[in-house]
């Protein structure tokens, strides 16, 4: 397990204040109705976050949680639908796709499957060249060839596989062929999107080892978002959970795995298969079904799922409160730090 590491508040890279992303869903058309009602699917909603300055933080929760959806509204691939994100102290939230282009060389994402992200049509050199093209960064094509062979040798590729087509490669090839896009800009910030998830668990470990490898060698900060949480305790400084578009749970990995205060942190890592077969393994079980986002519960989100919610769960939000030093929790079991202590 990673220590967490010591931040200062102000040390951030990428900081968002209030963030949603909601989207318009169409209705049904009922049998006694021919009007069909739109509902809104708040996908992500009032998020605040710091990611800092050579910092891994890990993004968990269950699949339809939002997690991706946040990372691409960083991004500004999805638009955000209110709040604002700030990248190196500068709000980037309104900025034009023309002023966004100079900080996308700064910013860059690996999706979670690589064959569906890389052009079937296009050689291992075009892919990979592409970018320095658009940015301008590299120019004729002996330099080209000579930076792409670079980038194919950082992430454990030979020259001789520019030539190739992405059907010509196995999975975790292809996953190092899209961390060589990623990192062809010099980018001080990934997103990393499930991008071991559809890899068998030997290559997972490679793929891990060699994104740990670039961070420390490029300075990299990373949001790496996966829905195990064995894979984000390897690799995180710290970790934030999230349920139903919010962030529940916020610490240090070391105190997060160690000791989860919401009941829902709980409930995901007591899933955590253990391999001591002489270990007691008793997952908490979770009862009913996630709500859907566009019907949310009132109040606590997670209130008709939680064994510990008691009447005001269901009558008032939680919103984050600070328990122990860098620990954050949305529950009502904790609202305040003096409540906690005593």
């Amino acid at each position: 397990m990673r220590k967490g590491k010591v931040f200062q508040l102000d040390d951030y890279l990428v900081k968002t204040t209030n963030l949603r992303k909601y989207y318009s869903e169409e209705g049904r058309l009922s049998f006694f109705s021919l009007v069909s009602r739109k509902s809104l699917v708040k996908a992500v909603d009032s998020i605040d976050l710091q990611i800092h300055k050579n910092e891994v933080l890990g993004l968990v929760g269950e699949s339809g949680c939002g997690k991706s959806t946040l990372g691409k509204t960083i991004m500004r691939l999805e638009e955000p639908t209110s709040g604002s994100i700030f990248f190196e102290n500068r709000n980037i939230t309104q900025l034009s796709q023309e002023e966004l282009k100079p900080i996308r060389r700064k910013m860059q994402i690996i999706f979670q499957d690589p064959a569906s992200s890389l052009n079937p049509r296009k050689t291992v050199l075009e892919t990979i060249s592409q970018p320095l093209k658009v940015h301008g960064l590299v120019s004729g094509k002996s330099a080209i060839v000579e930076r792409v062979a670079d980038l194919l040798q950082k992430v454990g590729l030979e020259k001789d596989h520019m030539e190739r087509y992405p059907h010509q490669f196995s999975g975790g090839q292809r996953q190092r062929i899209c961390i060589a896009r990623a990192i062809a800009l010099n980018p001080i910030f990934l997103v990393a999107d499930e991008v071991v998830s559809a890899l068998d668990v030997s290559i997972q470990a490679q793929i891990l080892n060699l994104l740990m490898i670039l961070k420390n060698d490029l300075n990299l900060s990373i949001l790496f978002i996966s829905h195990d949480l064995s894979v984000v305790r390897q690799v995180s400084d710290r970790v934030a959970v999230m349920y139903l578009g919010g962030i529940v749970e916020m610490a240090p990995s070391e105190n997060l795995f160690s000791s989860p205060f919401h009941p829902y942190t709980q409930a995901l890592i007591s899933a955590i298969p253990v391999p001591d077969v002489e270990i007691g393994w008793s997952p908490v079980i979770l009862h009913g079904e996630t709500p859907s986002p566009s019907q949310r519960p009132e109040g606590c989100f997670f209130h008709p799922r939680c064994p510990k919610a008691f009447d005001l769960c269901e009558k008032e939000g939680a919103s984050l409160n600070e328990i122990a030093q860098g620990h954050f929790v949305a529950c009502h079991l904790y609202r305040a730090r003096e409540a906690f202590q005593s």
